[in-house]
C-alpha cells in the first residue's frame, strides 16, 4: 500500500519506488513531467517526439533508481537527461534529412542551452513555489503579475474578491510567503525574475 502523499520528498519517493510501490513512481512522473517536456517542446519537436523524449527520460530515471537515491536535486538530473535526449533526437533527425537542407533542424548552441536549462529549472521551481501558496495568494499573484500589465487595482479587487485597499498588504504577505518557499527550495531571490523584488 502507498504510504506517502504528494508532499513527500523526492528521496522518500525514490526509496518507495525501489520497494516496488508504483504510486510513488507515478507521483514522481507527475511532479517532473512538465519540466522534462519543456526541452523537446521548446526545440520545436512534434508532440510524438516530445512524448518519446518524455518516455526515454523517465525510462532512464527508472533504470537509475539506485543512483538517484544519491542525487540531491532530481529536477536538475531529469532536466539534463531530457536535454541530452532532445539533442540526440534532433541530431538523428538532422542526419536523416542531411540532403534536404531547407528542412534541417538546427541544434542549439551548447552554451545557450545551458542557460536555458537553468531558466527551465528555475521556472519549474517557481511554479512549485506558487503551488504551495493558498488559493487567495495564488489568485492575487496571478492577477497582479500575469494577467494585468498595469496595476488596475479596481479590476483586480473585483476579480480577487477583496477590498481595493487590502491589495497592497495582502500582496506583501503573499510575496513574503512565496520568497520563503523559494528559499526553502534553495533559490536565492536575487536569481528570480525582477517582479519578485
Amino acid at each position: 500500500m502507498f504510504a506517502s502523499g504528494p508532499k513527500a520528498s523526492d528521496q522518500k519517493l525514490i526509496k518507495l519506488c525501489q520497494k516496488g510501490q508504483s504510486p510513488a513512481w507515478d507521483l514522481l512522473v507527475e511532479r517532473y513531467q512538465r519540466l522534462v517536456y519543456h526541452f523537446p517542446s521548446d526545440a520545436g519537436l512534434s508532440q510524438e517526439d516530445c512524448e518519446e523524449v518524455l518516455q526515454e527520460t523517465f525510462l532512464a530515471a527508472y533504470q537509475a533508481l539506485d543512483k538517484l537515491s544519491e542525487v540531491s536535486h532530481m529536477g536538475r538530473w531529469l532536466a539534463v537527461v531530457s536535454q541530452r535526449t532532445t539533442w540526440r533526437l534532433i541530431q538523428n533527425k538532422k542526419r536523416r534529412k542531411e540532403n534536404l537542407l531547407n528542412e534541417e533542424i538546427d541544434v542549439a548552441d551548447p552554451q545557450e542551452t545551458e542557460k536555458d536549462l537553468e531558466i527551465k529549472i528555475q521556472q519549474d521551481l517557481i511554479r512549485k513555489g506558487l503551488a504551495k501558496l493558498n488559493e487567495k495568494c495564488q489568485k492575487l499573484i496571478h492577477l497582479l503579475f500575469f494577467r494585468y500589465e498595469s496595476k488596475d487595482y479596481d479590476q483586480i479587487a473585483a476579480e480577487a474578491g477583496i477590498p481595493k485597499g487590502s491589495i497592497g498588504p495582502i500582496r506583501q504577505r503573499c510575496l513574503a510567503k512565496f520568497k520563503s518557499h523559494l528559499a526553502n527550495m534553495g533559490i536565492n531571490e536575487k536569481n528570480v525574475s525582477r517582479w519578485l523584488k
